[in-house]
């Protein structure tokens, strides 16, 4: 039976074990209220360690870590500090990696710490703004945790029904945000390098940052871009409104937008919600060759 409480209700000590290894959400799906949990409790428990492939909240400091061991695929995004100070221990993998290791054990988790959306009518919880490697958290931990935020949007893609949860933590605050970057001349001398080999139907990958931003923004007189992507960000949105992308030429997935992961802000956001134009997906297919391979066809 799922306990349900709320931010000031929740003791992690009704649920985790002395040694027990946590596996978080990720980037703007980070549970940030289960993190606050954590730092503030942590320390009672004793032993913990935690593994978050990216984080941009700046919850961690060498001084909110010092109750349990942090790590990381990478020093991403607000980890930088944690690395200058030698305080988080790195993973090297890629980031379609994650997934895998944590179905083998070589991530540990015994808990996840995952952050949801509000249950629609059938009683399941979108995974909201990451898929990527949640499902293999979920999937491989005795204890799972779920941040239900009612400002994620519920995403078409995978779900998680509200049986599967042990501890729903109902919360309603503002999820991470990570707006676009100041975009250098350099950043922009590359992006006009890149946009030169997109052409028309092309099937998109991005990233976050600058330089994907920077080329996002090149491509407003291309037509029926599609996208097949680990993340997207606020650029997405708007070559969908300027109608360039369309997904009407792809091989698979026609019409749809496959993403793992939305990192950006609340417009993102609020296009994402219960939107079919997109599909949240695990790294187990936005990653997968020969999924790739079939999308690509005809480039």
């Amino acid at each position: 039976m799922t306990v349900l409480t709320d931010a000031a209700g929740l003791d992690l000590a009704r649920f985790l074990r002395p040694g027990d290894r946590i596996v978080m959400g990720q980037a703007c799906g980070e549970p940030t209220t289960l993190v606050e949990a954590l730092i503030a409790q942590g320390r009672d428990i004793g032993g913990l360690s935690a593994f978050i492939a990216t984080s941009f909240s700046g919850l961690f400091t060498p001084e909110t870590t010092a109750s349990f061991a942090l790590s990381s695929m990478g020093a991403i995004g607000a980890l930088r500090g944690m690395t200058r100070a030698g305080k988080l221990a790195v993973i090297p993998a890629h980031v379609s990696q994650i997934g895998p290791m944590i179905t083998a054990g070589i991530i540990g988790c015994d808990v996840a710490f995952i952050q949801v959306s509000p249950a629609d009518e059938s009683g399941n919880h979108s995974y909201g703004l990451i898929s990527d490697h949640v499902r293999a958290a979920v999937d491989r931990a005795r204890v799972v945790i779920a941040e239900v935020n009612e400002q994620v949007p519920h995403t078409p893609g995978e779900t998680i029904p509200a049986a599967a949860i042990d501890v729903a933590v109902h919360v309603s605050r503002a999820p991470v945000e990570v707006p676009a970057g100041r975009i250098s001349e350099t950043d922009q001398a590359i992006a006009r390098h890149c946009a030169a080999y997109i052409g028309d139907g092309a099937v998109i990958q991005t990233g976050v940052g600058a330089v994907p931003d920077a080329i996002l923004r090149l491509l407003h007189d291309r037509k029926d871009l599609g996208v097949h992507s680990g993340m997207l960000g606020d650029g997405l949105v708007e070559l969908v409104e300027a109608g360039v992308v369309t997904n009407a030429r792809k091989e698979v997935d026609a019409g749809v937008s496959i993403n793992g992961a939305l990192i950006g802000t609340k417009r993102l956001y609020a296009w994402a919600q219960r939107n079919p134009a997109i599909r949240m997906c695990s790294t187990a297919y936005t990653h997968d060759a020969a999924v790739l391979a079939r999308a690509s066809a005809g480039w």
